[in-house]
Formats: C-alpha cells, sequence, structure tokens
C-alpha cells in the first residue's frame, strides 16, 4: 500500500497542494464576509454613510465572486479528479497484486477482499481530499476570529479560550472513537453482505444436507455482532451532536446576554455584536 499511495501522490500532488491553497482562500474570504456583513449593518446604523455603504457592497460582491471561480475548481478536483484518482488508485492495486504470490492471493476470499480494497481506498481519500481540507479550514478560520476578537477587546474572547479547549479536548477524545467504530461497522457489513452471498452460492447443499438450524444460527450471530456496532456507533456520534449542541447553547446564551446588554448601555455598537454572534 505504501508503494500505491507513493505512485499516487507523485502523479497527483499538484492538484492536491492547489485544492489546499484555493480551500485555504476560500475559508480566509468566508471568514472575512462575516466582519464585512458587520461593517455594513454599522454604516446603516450608526453612520448612515452611503459611500460606505456602497464599497463594502462592491467588496462582498466581489469576494464572493473569487468564491464562485474558486468552488468550480475545488469541485472540479473533488469530484471528478477524485474519482479518477480512486480508478488509478485501484489500477495500482490489481498491479501490486499482480506481483504478489498468486497461492497468497488466492486464499483470500475474493469479495471480502474487493470490498476491503474498495473501502481503504475511500476512506484514504476521502480523508485526504475532505478531512484535511476541514481540518485546515477550521484551523485558519479560528486564527482569524481569535486575532478579531482579542483585537476588540471582548470578554467573548475569554468565554472562547476557556470553553473552546474543552471542546477541543472532547472532540480530540470522541473523534477517534467514531472512526474507529465507523471502520468496524463498514467490516461488520462486509462480513454479513458477503455470508449473505455465500449462503445464495450454497443454497442447494445447505438445504439438501438440510444445514438450515446450523447456517441460522451463524447468521443470528453475526446479525448480533453488525446490530452491537451500530448501537455503539449511535451512541458515540449522539454524543459527539449533544456536546456540539450544549457548547453553541452556551456561547450563544453568554453572547446574547453579555452582547445585547452592551449595546443596549451603550459600550458596544451593532457591528461587533453581529460579527461576535456570526463566530460563535
Amino acid at each position: 500500500m505504501h508503494m500505491v499511495l507513493k505512485r499516487i501522490w507523485n502523479k497527483y500532488k499538484f492538484d492536491y497542494i492547489l485544492l489546499l491553497g484555493m480551500n485555504i482562500i476560500n475559508t480566509c474570504i468566508e471568514t472575512s464576509n462575516v466582519y464585512l456583513e458587520g461593517m455594513l449593518i454599522n454604516s446603516l446604523v450608526y453612520k448612515a454613510d452611503r459611500v460606505s455603504f456602497i464599497r463594502n457592497i462592491i467588496v462582498i460582491i466581489v469576494l464572493n465572486l473569487i468564491r464562485l471561480f474558486l468552488s468550480f475548481f475545488i469541485s472540479k478536483i473533488q469530484i471528478l479528479k477524485y474519482r479518477k484518482i480512486n480508478l488509478d488508485f485501484n489500477d495500482s492495486i490489481i498491479k501490486e497484486l499482480y506481483s504478489k504470490d498468486t497461492l497468497e492471493v488466492i486464499k483470500k476470499d475474493p469479495v471480502k477482499t474487493a470490498d476491503r480494497i474498495t473501502e481503504d481506498t475511500d476512506e484514504i481519500l476521502t480523508f485526504l481530499s475532505h478531512t484535511i481540507n476541514q481540518v485546515i479550514s477550521i484551523l485558519f478560520s479560528s486564527i482569524i476570529i481569535f486575532v478579531y476578537i482579542f483585537k476588540t477587546k471582548s470578554r467573548f474572547f475569554l468565554l472562547i479560550m476557556i470553553l473552546l479547549p474543552a471542546y477541543i479536548c472532547l472532540y480530540l477524545f470522541l473523534k477517534p472513537k467514531i472512526f474507529e467504530i465507523n471502520l468496524k461497522l463498514k467490516q461488520a457489513y462486509n462480513e454479513y453482505f458477503s455470508g449473505f452471498t455465500e449462503w445464495l452460492s450454497r443454497y442447494i447443499e445447505i438445504k439438501g444436507n438440510n444445514r438450515k438450524d446450523k447456517e441460522s444460527k451463524r447468521w443470528n450471530k453475526t446479525k448480533k455482532s453488525l446490530l452491537n456496532i451500530t448501537k455503539r456507533d449511535f451512541l458515540l456520534n449522539l454524543n459527539m451532536s449533544s456536546s456540539e449542541i450544549i457548547f453553541q447553547l452556551i456561547f450563544q446564551l453568554i453572547l446574547f446576554i453579555n452582547g445585547g446588554l452592551s449595546v443596549i448601555s451603550g459600550n458596544r455598537n451593532c457591528q461587533i455584536f453581529c460579527v461576535n454572534k456570526s463566530f460563535s
């Protein structure tokens, strides 16, 4: 697998680096749009500045046109190029299998081997093209948000510094477990459906030798294992989503209570309040 990955990387590394670069630009524009929208509201509520209002609208339009331009190439790489890389990946694995010992290859279950190759390929490519891009987006947007909130000298920054590490620790604790259970779930599904395929191929033998009860027990064991893993997957994802909702609720409650009262008392303008709300 290492040789296959190296071969694919050498062939498509330019596309991948280009994807990361465009994703960084897109993230910076998307995060900056929130600040510009706050300035737009500020120019209407406090200044009634027509020039500033029109300038902000033009900047927002230009930035979103750039995002529209980038989205074409990002989608092209993540959809069209992704499928081509997937096929090339499989071709490279087939070539690698031809170089292996024949007896070593044929003794493996062909259905399970094919499913395993397909799933491993999808996992690797999804991780590289989507997961890493998401992590980079979160990183860059977080840096921009931290810089903005720190410059505004908002007490909301202190709240973020307290709650964000707690959320990150929870995320780092649960995410690997979710990833691990997803792999086990896929493996259990493969065993279930490959067992079903095997049952169909041995239908006459099972019926003729009156082995229905024995096969039924084996089948029930496979189903029970699949359902148990599914329950664990459900509980982990439930904990993850519930934690996100709770953290977001805490952020929003404190923001609206603290920020709203600051706007009413005149200590903060609508721009800062709206931007902080969007960033939360």
